[in-house]
């Protein structure tokens, strides 16, 4: 198993996700973000935009964005509304890509990346074919991910604790974030082993919320432990795994090693999963 290997870090959601609690803003979870990130010396990352999110009713939202451009993060279409693709026609999914692109297209640092909601790409065959050729034909680039440990099951609890004063619980959900992330990332190297022979560039999926937030700097210095190079997604996606993405009729989002397990018909249930009830049971400890 390689020792040293390449992995990019792209978020999800901005301006919004979850909840914020005690003196907290959106602009303050991209902030210790984009600290860590000059800390760490790491390269640009791709933040996942939903424009849409700036009318939910938070002042300031528009000022996320420009703050994660500010400091040199780049932007991807993630759709106006966050749409589930499950309760919508392609249609509409497709005006709502636009939308958004719209709101974006004039912003510094803005690419030509997509990443689906919910990593969902089409309930039917119809579906699927025709946002992908929309896709296609306006030249944006599909961004795969082959980690995702859901780091936004901490976001909840991690407020609750903030709003309940409940550090030392926090100190326990930290330390179960990390453990289940490295888990993951192991995972990913053993599934990429067993269907390419090698450890392939990974991509890591989280998200802009207040769990992530408090506890990237430390999940940073974890992931360089284990040996990880941390590039960009342009390089890694140069990576020819991702070169042709198997097309997936499906009600349930899958990330790039999952659509190759299914396609092999290979079942992934044996690999440790994310400890749902763990993470109440710490967060939400009286």
């Amino acid at each position: 198993m390689d020792k040293n290997y390449n992995m990019s870090i792209t978020f999800d959601d901005i301006p919004v996700h979850g909840s914020v609690a005690g003196e907290i803003s959106r602009k303050d979870i991209v902030d210790f973000i984009l600290s860590a990130t000059k800390k760490h010396d790491l390269p640009s990352m791709v933040g996942f935009v939903n424009m849409g999110k700036l009318k939910e009713g938070e002042k300031n939202h528009e000022e996320v964005v420009d703050e994660w451009v500010s400091q040199g993060g780049m932007l991807g279409n993630h759709t106006y509304s966050h749409l589930d693709l499950r309760e919508v026609s392609a249609q509409e999914f497709v005006c709502d890509i636009r939308k958004n692109q719209e709101l974006i297209v004039d912003k510094k640092n803005n690419t030509n990346f997509f990443r689906y909601p919910y990593l969902l790409e089409g309930d039917s065959y119809e579906k699927l074919v025709y946002i992908k050729n929309y896709l296609d034909s306006n030249g944006y680039k599909v961004c795969p991910i082959s980690v995702d440990f859901l780091d936004f099951l901490w976001n909840e609890p991690v407020a609750w604790c903030i709003k309940n004063n409940k550090y030392s619980n926090i100190d326990k959900l930290k330390e179960l974030y990390i453990k289940t992330a490295l888990c993951k990332i192991n995972s990913a190297k053993e599934i990429s082993l067993k269907y390419y022979k090698r450890n392939i560039n990974h991509v890591m999926l989280l998200h802009a919320g207040i769990a992530t937030a408090i506890f990237f700097n430390d999940l940073i210095d974890e992931i360089k432990n284990e040996g990880v190079n941390i590039v960009n997604v342009q390089d890694s996606m140069q990576d020819p795994c991702y070169m042709i993405s198997p097309l997936i009729v499906s009600k349930k989002g899958r990330n790039h090693l999952m659509k190759t397990a299914f396609i092999h018909e290979e079942d992934l249930s044996s690999y440790p999963q994310v400890p749902r009830s763990l993470i109440n049971e710490i967060g939400y400890k009286k």
